[in-house]
């Protein structure tokens, strides 16, 4: 229920000027309703006992912010047999403040009314932000109104109650769409995942040749025009299938061909450096032998007293050669070495990517299990 009916001028201000016919002149502080409610005073709402107005304003000022704003001074006027002049005087001030309190009062409850009138129209057009402007600003006026409180809380319920409305589609026309899509997408990847494995076979026998002519035949494939020799793959698209992004068998054959286009340059480098350190070890063992024959022959001439001293620089010469021949020999055997090893872990990711492939080609509804 939203509370329309918030304070009045009757309901939510005590007057100020109070006349009782055979009191004494005095003061007091006076609490409004919503003192009386937030501080639990039970309807006692008046505090203190002051022999003049300007004890009451220092005591009423002394109080915290919440008991000042929500409190003021009141002031009786003496019986007939008082003063006369200082009754008229005195009681004439003070009920002139007494007015303007009231006054303050009465335009503070007022704006707090209006306020919420204006919450209560934007509430019954549904316009909830609106309506919770209202009610927040009418709260402004009267900060622990439960009355206005209750108003703010049920536009907020209104207001978290709110879901945005989905466009209305047409699903069949739209899921045909992407399905077909979906299955045109499989076939050409999986086209270019056969030709991407072909490029990384034939690249690890060293045939650069046909590895980059496969690699043209998998980018063709995966560019959607048409590849020779391309094998027969199994569909798996459900009714209303998956954004062809994240399609497991689309993400398989594309990872395929990533791994491929990364693997065959360095596959094809990794096979030519081991080509030329097989050359370079091949050529140096027949250096070595040529520079031991050399040293042999020398061995059998060196005590000729005629050529002697040619042959000892000879035989130097050689024996030095052959040092760094044996040297050599040994950092190209080190080198093969290392290449045959980055060779069998390129062939072991060939192997995997195979492996991955057969998988999907045997298993496509189970695809996704791959990246879990």
């Amino acid at each position: 229920m939203i509370h329309r009916t918030l304070a009045s001028a009757g309901a939510g201000i005590v007057l100020v000027l109070l006349l009782f016919g055979n009191a004494s002149a005095g003061c007091y502080v006076q609490f409004n309703e919503e003192a009386n409610r937030v501080m639990h005073m039970g309807g006692d709402t008046q505090r203190g006992s002051f022999a003049d107005p300007s004890e009451c304003e220092a005591y009423q000022s002394s109080r915290p912010g919440f008991e000042q704003n929500n409190s003021w001074c009141v002031c009786t006027e003496p019986d007939s047999s008082s003063d006369n002049e200082g009754t008229k005087h005195d009681g004439g001030r003070n009920h002139i403040k007494g007015q303007d309190t009231q006054r303050d009062e009465q335009e503070r409850v007022d704006a707090m009314n209006n306020a919420n009138e204006n919450g209560i129209d934007c509430y019954e057009r549904g316009d909830w932000n609106c309506a919770l402007r209202y009610f927040e600003l009418a709260l402004e006026y009267s900060p622990y109104n439960p009355s206005i409180i209750s108003n703010i809380n049920k536009v907020k319920e209104k207001l978290r109650a709110q879901v945005p409305t989905a466009p209305v589609q047409a699903p069949k026309a739209y899921d045909t769409v992407l399905k077909e899509r979906t299955m045109k997408m499989i076939k050409e990847l999986n086209c270019g995942a056969h030709w991407a494995l072909n490029a990384l076979d034939a690249s690890l026998t060293g045939d650069a040749l046909n590895a980059r002519r496969y690699g043209e035949y998998s980018a063709q494939a995966k560019g959607g025009n048409t590849a020779s020799g391309c094998p027969e793959v199994r569909l798996f698209v459900p009714e209303v299938p998956p954004p062809v992004e994240v399609n497991p068998q689309l993400r398989t054959y594309n990872y395929i061909m990533q791994q491929a286009e990364i693997l065959v340059p360095a596959v094809i480098d990794t096979q030519k450096k081991i080509q030329d350190t097989k050359s370079r070890i091949e050529k140096t063992a027949k250096e070595i032998v040529v520079r031991k024959d050399e040293i042999k022959h020398l061995d059998k001439i060196i005590d000729n007293p005629k050529i002697k001293k040619e042959s000892q620089i000879k035989k130097a010469e050689a024996e030095k050669e052959l040092d760094e021949l044996e040297k050599l020999a040994r950092e190209l055997q080190k080198g093969a070495e290392q290449l045959n090893r980055d060779a069998d872990e390129q062939k072991k990711k060939r192997d995997d990517l195979k492996r991955m492939h057969e998988f999907v080609k045997e298993n496509p509804q189970r695809a996704d299990e791959l990246y879990k």
